[in-house]
């Protein structure tokens, strides 16, 4: 039964949230308090990150827990009223939950919901639980900030009572430690070991997709070049450190409970990586305007609305201009990562079609597409993006000599641009990690292979500069200044809400639960040979489904109904896949049509040939 600020503040025993109990409140005309606080209306599910609602958990959270009522009216503190807030759907439930997950850091877990009252009387209670993962921050106004409640009042932590919340959570995780180890103690202590086999153990999550797709990634770059790799780029230039994760939405058979999850950069230590790439703004703060808004028009809408999200820390003394060491595990068991961030100066000249070189009037416009009327449109481009980016049916025809020539000229701009930000340095080790996708070049931007060759052959030529891979550099100069690097990518705002939102919320349950379902069938058949080759493809359907291209191009509409069809091919071939498996895994013959079926996936989505179920099963270095 919940004991609440309600049945303290009442005298009440424990007991369910009743219309009894708010309506006592009311009667009582009862205060706010640093657990209570009264709100007269639920916050809208649109831009839910932007609202007051992340700010109100976080507090309570950092705060000891707490309750938040929606739908009860107050003067000068005290409910004076009562006022129906209107029937709480699944998916404001749902969208809840997700701002709590996505919009604080580190996420506040197990909010309990409770709908109160009859139609047209309602009221819904948000009970936040104690944590001890405090301080939780939220990004407010372009800066980090600590909420908390002081009695009725929600304020901002000072330097202070956020450095007492940090020592409190490593204080409580080394307490928790020393009580499973004197647990294991207790329960061995007294047991005839010498005439009597006992089991004593000790359950730890298991979360093994991510070392699976940094295995595979490491794998496929070995087949390709021969060698191991000593990089990685993460997709969308994102990070995750190491803290209690659940799934951000619920999923039937698949655990929600909180897990201790392991940073991305101890997968990547444990396989050999020797660096990697981030955001520019998780180093040093600021604005994270993402590489991808000026593409897409419904983007630059979603960023405006989640604005609230960017990555600003003032504070943040690091810059792209030099590589940092990071452990987010903080046990050195694993030596530390260098870490690059991506920097923002030269970035911007080569994304943005706005700002930047691609949207120059003389090259080729990607968007129109020459079709012959009643016939399919073979992707034909002949129009240049033309002066003042004209409306597309105004386009004027594509002059390759002249697209050549302003290729040339970007190119002459550009290195100038590279030694102008390395000379503002003062350092003569630092270095301008310039990084962009591959698909940006001859994709997007259809002259930029030719921009490429020019920039890269002025540079060569420029005795000021030095072209290195990371390795190299690293080897002159190697990162030696730590660095706690914050969870975000380069998506709009700095954070995760371009791949999960209200649109893609859906392919997340099919996500996890072929995470969940992909682990269990790599333990109980990885080692039996007939399944093995059903087991291939459904790993392959797997790592195909848990690309994050389907979910942004869902949230930018560039490719909405084809990556939604996507993934529910892929899924459905994983579902159909795994019943074959089970049934070959009890001895079961396939008919032809079976074999066939198998056969048909296998040529279609035929990538990473020599892929290893196993890496699915267990992660091999488990999170203490």
């Amino acid at each position: 039964m919940p004991f609440t600020a309600l049945h303290r503040l009442l005298g009440e025993a424990p007991g369910p949230i009743t219309d009894e109990l708010v309506d006592a409140a009311i009667m009582a005309k009862l205060a706010e308090t640093d657990d209570l606080d009264w709100k007269d209306r639920l916050p809208p599910t649109k831009a839910l990150n932007e609202t007051d609602f992340p700010k109100d958990v976080a507090a309570m959270a950092n705060s000891g827990g707490g309750m938040i009522v929606y739908g009860v009216e107050e003067s000068e503190k005290q409910a004076i009223s009562r006022r129906a807030v209107g029937v709480l759907t699944e998916v404001h439930e749902r969208t809840l939950r997700a701002a709590a997950f996505n919009a604080i850091s580190p996420p506040v877990f197990g909010l309990d919901i409770y709908r109160i009252g009859q139609p047209g009387n309602e009221v819904v209670a948000v009970v936040v639980p104690p944590s001890v993962d405090g301080p939780h921050l939220i990004y407010r106004d372009k800066y980090f900030g600590a909420p908390i409640r002081n009695d009725a009042d929600t304020e901002w932590m000072k330097e202070r009572q956020i450095e007492q919340l940090y020592r409190a959570r490593f204080d409580e995780r080394s307490r928790s430690d020393a009580a499973l180890s004197n647990l294991y103690v207790e329960a061995t202590a007294g047991r005839d070991v010498q005439n009597r086999a006992w089991l004593i153990a000790v359950a730890r999550p298991r979360v093994p997709c991510v070392q699976a797709q940094v295995k595979t990634g490491i794998q496929s770059y070995e087949r390709h070049f021969g060698r191991k790799p000593r990089g990685y780029w993460l997709p969308e230039c994102s990070y995750r450190p190491r803290y209690k994760w659940a799934p951000s939405v619920v999923v039937p058979d698949v655990p929600w409970e909180p897990i201790l999850r392991k940073g991305v950069d101890e997968f990547l230590a444990e396989n050999g990586i020797k660096y990697f790439f981030v955001e520019g703004s998780l180093l040093h703060g600021g604005e994270s305007l993402g590489v991808y808004a000026d593409k897409f028009g419904p983007l630059k809408e979603l960023y405006k609305q989640f604005q609230k999200e960017t990555v600003q820390v003032e504070y943040r003394p690091y810059t792209t201009y030099h590589p940092y060491l990071v452990d987010s595990s903080g046990e050195g068991k694993n030596p530390p990562l260098a870490v690059f961030g991506r920097d923002s100066a030269t970035g911007e000249q080569v994304w943005s079609g706005e700002r930047g070189y691609p949207g120059d009037e003389w090259y080729l416009e990607f968007h129109k597409k020459f079709v012959l009327e009643k016939e399919k449109s073979l992707g034909l481009r002949f129009w240049r993006i033309s002066e003042d980016k004209a409306d597309i049916s105004s386009k004027s025809l594509y002059e390759p000599h002249q697209a050549e020539e302003r290729a040339k000229v970007h190119a002459a701009h550009f290195v100038p641009l590279i030694k102008e930000v390395l000379k503002a340095q003062n350092d003569p080790t630092a270095i301008v990690t310039a990084v962009y996708d591959t698909e940006l070049f001859g994709h997007w931007w259809f002259e930029g292979p030719q921009f490429l060759y020019h920039a890269l052959r002025e540079l060569a030529l420029d005795p000021e500069v030095t072209l290195q891979t990371v390795g190299e550099y690293l080897e002159k100069n190697p990162a030696t200044l730590p660095v706690t690097l914050p969870e975000g990518s380069w998506g709009e705002g700095g954070f995760h809400y371009i791949w999960l939102n209200e649109e893609t919320a859906w392919s997340w349950k099919l996500v996890y639960e072929v995470e969940s379902e992909m682990s269990q069938l790599a333990k109980d058949y990885c080692d039996n040979p007939t399944c093995r080759p059903i087991l291939n493809q459904a790993a392959r359907e797997a790592l195909l489904l848990m690309a994050s291209d389907w979910q942004f191009c869902i949230s930018t509409g560039g490719a909405k109904d084809y990556s939604e069809v996507r993934l529910r091919n892929h899924y459905d071939n994983f579902q159909a896949l795994a019943g074959l498996v089970r049934r070959v895994g009890v001895g079961e013959k396939l008919s032809v049509g079976d074999w066939k079926n198998i056969a048909e996936c296998e040529a279609r989505d035929c990538v990473f040939p020599d892929i290893e179920p196993k890496w699915f099963a267990e992660v091999e270095f488990p999170a203490e």
